[in-house]
C-alpha cells in the first residue's frame, strides 16, 4: 500500500482499512499488508494503521522501496502467489519493468489505483479503485473493532525506517511509541541530513563515534558471571571510548539459554549462523554512517577468517582505530589493531572498575528499540526484528523462521507452508 498516493479518505475509520482490505480480497487470504512511504507527512493519525496489525515501513523513495520489499517477499514466496499493489504511480512501477516480469515468472498481479489509469497496465489481472475497496469491504465486513482484535492483529515489527537499515543502528519496532522516539533520535536525524548532502560535524556523529561487535558463539560469558553486568563492565573497561554501541552476533538458540538478561541491559542481539559474515556486514553497514576516526571493537576468537577476508585491514587503511578482544591468545598478534585485550580480563577488569548498581530503571533506560535482528529472516519481508526477548522467542516458532531455516538447507519445500505460512516438514533421514 503506497500511503503518499492512496490516503485514507476524509471520514473513513482509519482502524477500519486492514478490516475492509480483508472483506474486500477475501478470496487471496491468507496475506500480509505493508503500508509504505513518508510517515512524516502531515497525515497524523498513524496509531490506528500500526495498532490493526499493518507493517509501516517509512522511506521517502516510494516505489523503489515497495519494489525492493516485494523483492525480498518473493525469495520466500514462489509462484503462483498473488501480489497486490495500491498505488497510483503506474508510469514509475512500468518504467522499471519489475511487475510485468512478476507476471512472467507466474505471480498473480492485482492493482488498486486512487484514480482510474489511461492505459490499463497488461500485467495485471484485476483492477480496482482504493476508494471502492474500501467502501466495498466496509459493507461485506461483519467484523466490529475491539482491542482484543486489534492485539491479536499485531506483528512483532510493526514498523521499519528504510531511512535507517543500513545504518547499524535502530530501525525497527513493534510499536507507534518506538516509531516517533526513532524519528527524534540523533541517528535518524544524521541519515536524514546524509539524504539532503549536507556535512554534519557535530555531536550526532561524535556521540556514536565507536561500536563494539561481540561473537557469542566463540567469547561465551564465563561460568558464574552476573550476566547482567556483561554491558557495565564491557563500558567500563573502554570508558574512553564511550559513547558506543554493543552488538552481540552470533546463534541465540545456541544450549546458553540466559539471554533475558543481556537483551534487557540494551547490548543489540543480531541471530545469524554465518558468524563472522554477519559481523562484517554489520561493521560495513556500521561504517556508512560513522566516518574515520571512528573506533571498531572486535570480541571474537576467529581471527583466521577475519584476516582472509582482508576487510579489518582496509578498515585500518581508511583511518579506523581497531581494538581486538579474544576469549585466548592469538599465535600471531594482528598487524592492523592498535590494542588487544583478553575476554575474560576485559569482563573482570570492568567489573572491578566500575562502581554502578544493576537496577530495573537504568535497565530500562539502556533498552534500545531495535533489541534483536535475525539475519535470516531479513530478507524474507515478514518478521525479522524486535523490543523484548518475548518477542523473539515467539518469532523462532514462527512458520516463517521455519521456512527461512529449511531454505538455509537447500530443501525444496514445495508445500503449503510457503503460500499460508501454516506448515513444516521435518523429515528424519536416518
Amino acid at each position: 500500500w503506497d500511503m503518499d498516493t492512496c490516503l485514507v479518505p476524509k471520514g473513513f475509520d482509519p482502524f477500519q482499512v486492514r478490516q475492509c482490505i480483508e472483506s474486500a480480497l477475501k478470496n487471496h487470504l491468507p496475506f500480509t499488508i505493508s503500508a509504505i512511504g513518508n510517515v512524516r507527512s502531515p497525515y497524523r493519525d498513524w496509531y490506528p494503521i500500526f495498532s490493526s496489525g499493518i507493517r509501516v515501513i517509512h522511506g521517502k523513495d516510494g516505489p523503489v522501496d515497495i519494489l525492493k520489499d516485494m523483492e525480498r517477499w518473493a525469495l520466500s514466496h514462489p509462484p503462483p502467489a498473488t501480489l497486490i499493489l495500491i498505488s497510483d504511480r503506474e508510469e514509475v512501477f512500468v518504467g522499471s519493468g519489475i511487475l510485468p516480469s512478476f507476471k512472467e515468472r507466474g505471480y498473480t498481479i492485482i492493482r488498486a489505483f486512487q484514480k482510474h489509469t489511461e492505459v490499463p497496465p497488461k500485467y495485471a489481472s484485476q483492477m480496482i479503485l482504493w476508494d471502492y475497496l474500501l467502501s466495498a469491504g466496509c459493507e461485506d465486513s461483519n467484523q466490529e473493532t475491539t482491542s482484543t482484535k486489534v492485539e491479536y492483529k499485531c506483528s512483532e515489527t510493526a514498523w521499519v525506517c528504510n531511512m535507517c537499515i543500513k545504518s547499524g543502528r535502530t530501525f525497527a519496532g513493534e510499536s507507534y511509541k518506538s516509531l516517533k522516539r526513532h524519528f527524534k533520535s540523533a541517528e535518524h536525524k544524521i541519515q536524514e541530513c546524509s539524504r539532503l548532502r549536507l556535512k554534519v560535524k557535530n555531536k550526532c556523529f561524535q556521540e556514536a563515534s565507536s561500536g563494539v561487535w561481540w561473537d557469542m558463539d566463540t567469547c561465551l560469558v564465563p561460568k558464574g558471571f552476573d550476566p547482567f553486568q556483561v554491558r557495565q563492565c564491557i563500558e567500563s573497561a573502554l570508558k574512553n571510548h564511550l559513547p558506543f554501541t554493543i552488538s552481540a552476533i552470533g546463534n541465540v538458540r545456541s544450549p546458553y539459554r540466559d539471554w533475558y538478561p543481556i537483551f534487557s541491559s540494551g547490548i543489540r542481539v543480531i541471530h545469524g549462523k554465518d558468524g563472522p559474515v554477519d559481523i562484517l556486514k554489520d561493521m560495513e553497514r556500521w561504517a556508512l554512517s560513522h566516518p574515520p576516526p571512528a573506533t571498531l571493537i572486535l570480541i571474537s576468537d576467529r581471527e583466521e577468517v577475519f584476516v582472509g577476508s582482508g576487510i579489518l585491514p582496509s578498515f585500518k587503511e581508511r583511518g579506523y582505530t581497531i581494538i581486538r578482544a579474544f576469549q585466548k591468545h592469538t599465535e600471531v598478534p594482528p598487524k592492523y589493531a592498535s590494542q588487544m585485550i583478553l575476554w575474560d580480563y576485559l569482563l573482570s577488569a570492568g567489573c572491578e572498575d566500575s562502581n554502578q548498581e544493576t537496577t530495573s530503571t537504568k535497565v530500562e533506560y539502556k533498552c534500545s528499540e531495535t533489541a534483536w535482528v535475525c539475519n535470516m529472516c531479513i530478507k524474507s519481508g515478514r518478521t525479522f526484528a524486535g523490543e523484548s526477548y518475548k518477542s523473539l522467542k515467539r518469532h523462532f516458532k514462527s512458520a516463517e523462521h521455519k521456512i527461512q531455516e529449511c531454505s538455509r538447507l537447500r530443501l525444496k519445500v514445495k508445500n503449503k507452508c510457503f503460500q499460508e505460512a501454516s506448515s513444516g516438514v521435518w523429515w528424519d533421514m536416518d
